[in-house]
């Protein structure tokens, strides 16, 4: 379990996106509640800083997400076909 963990870690770590989006969200959350005379205002402008970015940090996620997996689909789909002898006959169906 622990090598789970660890290779996810390592897999948050490697993106560079995630990265910027976590010290970025740190540095607006800090300067947020030394600016807020109340901890209540902060909270609530935080999510409203929330609801306006996580959809766009969402959809750069799908448009990599959906490009790494059609080109890793064209990738076992050709290795498939070049590797089989009867492929052929498969794709022509």
């Amino acid at each position: 379990m622990i090598k789970l963990y660890k290779y996810i870690f390592l897999d948050i770590v490697k993106n560079k996106i995630i990265l910027f989006y976590t010290i970025a969200l740190l540095l607006i959350s800090l300067s947020i509640f030394n600016i807020s005379e109340t901890s209540e205002k902060a909270i609530i402008s935080l999510l409203n800083i929330e609801l306006v970015v996580l959809p766009l940090i969402c959809g750069v996620f799908l448009q990599y997400t959906s490009i790494t997996h059609q080109s890793l689909s064209n990738y076992l789909w050709h290795n498939r076909c070049s590797a089989n002898p009867f492929s052929a006959a498969f794709v022509a169906d």
